[in-house]
């Protein structure tokens, strides 16, 4: 959401905080939610050809990616991130503001998005190239500020829920913050129903409604974490200089301690990889990955200094999801402040693989 009198103004977008897009002529990026070729070159393989590319595109005039925040060391067991890649354009005038994005891990290439302050309480399913596939509106909920969106593991077994995190406070005045849990939508039914000629309208689902307070004081935050093998619930807050981890334990939302997000901060969406071997965490200007170990507390992992993220240059960058079917991040703006009235869509590939050791 954007900043008001009570949150400072995020800082002024820097040059060396984020890259531009793939120049033209490099190979397309790969559909959302594609599988991966089972024939797919080993990580240091792949680590090598990712850095070609971005070394062909300063020899090339193409820009940079991301200079590596200084207080950000190398580490050998960071990723390799190519230059961001335009997958495709938002230009849908229902999602004027979108600040909540997470890719579907049962629907290959549906990605779900979602507005800012001030909407209605409905959640959108766009595919990689922009276009909407289904519009879903959420009963038993109200948006006062949705801020981030999520999947993760609910009370039937085996299947994807929705997380939709109403946590914006900027004014720091809620005495309650709600994250609404609703069944993932089937996209393919809304689909069949529009080629067989029926009426276009809005799929509706029930959510489920988990008030949370925070332990000490209100708090203002825009980013969500579900944790895909537990379902734990964690808030990341939003502030100047600095974030805090928060977890969901019954009714409240409990401190666990800083997260290092840079000396910014303004920490705006969040997301874990399906298989929460990864945390990747941004802010307006920068991101921040973690990779976690196997049965490893999201806490403990989140407590150590992070790797950073080549993100996209966008005017107001509010929304990050994973790729569940590729090595890469999703990304989007909130603003269209962009001189073309649309969002473009980022894919944000990196090589993981590279720092297990693999031949």
């Amino acid at each position: 959401m954007p900043a008001t009198a009570a949150e400072p103004r995020r800082p002024p977008t820097r040059s060396t905080a984020a890259a531009e897009p793939t120049c033209a002529g490099r190979r397309g990026a790969s559909p959302i939610g594609s599988s991966r070729s089972p024939e797919r070159p080993s990580g240091r393989a792949r680590a090598r050809a990712l850095v070609g590319a971005v070394a062909l595109a300063s020899l090339s005039g193409c820009p940079r990616r991301t200079e590596i925040p200084p207080e950000l060391a190398a580490a050998a067991h960071c990723p390799t991130f190519a230059a961001p890649e335009v997958l495709g354009t938002l230009d849908d005038p229902d999602l004027d503001e979108v600040s909540g994005l997470v890719a579907s891990r049962r629907q290959p290439g549906v990605l779900w998005v979602h507005n800012d302050s001030g909407a209605a309480p409905r959640l959108y399913a766009i595919d990689g190239a922009g276009r909407r596939l289904a519009e879903v509106a959420v009963a038993n909920a109200e948006a006062v500020d949705w801020e981030d969106i999520a999947l993760g593991p609910g009370p039937e077994p085996g299947r994807d829920y929705l997380y939709v995190a109403d946590i914006g406070d900027n004014r720091r005045r809620r005495q309650s913050v709600t994250i609404y849990r609703l069944p993932e939508p089937d996209v393919g039914a809304a689909e069949a129903e529009a080629e067989a000629g029926a009426e276009k309208r809005a799929l509706s689902v029930t959510a489920e409604a988990i008030v949370l307070r925070y332990d000490h004081s209100p708090r203002n935050a825009e980013a969500l974490v579900v944790d895909p093998a537990s379902g734990e619930l964690f808030v990341i807050s939003k502030e100047t200089g600095a974030a805090d981890l928060f977890a969901a334990d019954g009714e409240v939302l409990r401190n666990l301690g800083r997260v290092d997000a840079g000396g910014e901060a303004l920490v705006t969406a969040a997301d874990v990889s399906p298989d929460g071997r990864w945390i990747a965490v941004r802010t307006y200007n920068r991101g921040y990955l973690w990779a976690r170990e196997p049965g490893e507390p999201l806490a403990d992992a989140l407590a150590r200094p992070p790797c950073p993220i080549a993100v996209a240059r966008e005017p107001q960058g509010e929304a990050l999801a994973f790729d569940p079917g590729a090595d890469r991040l999703l990304s989007l703006s909130e603003s269209r402040d962009n001189g073309g009235g649309t969002v473009p869509l980022h894919a944000l590939p990196f090589a993981p693989a590279a720092l297990a050791g693999d031949p």
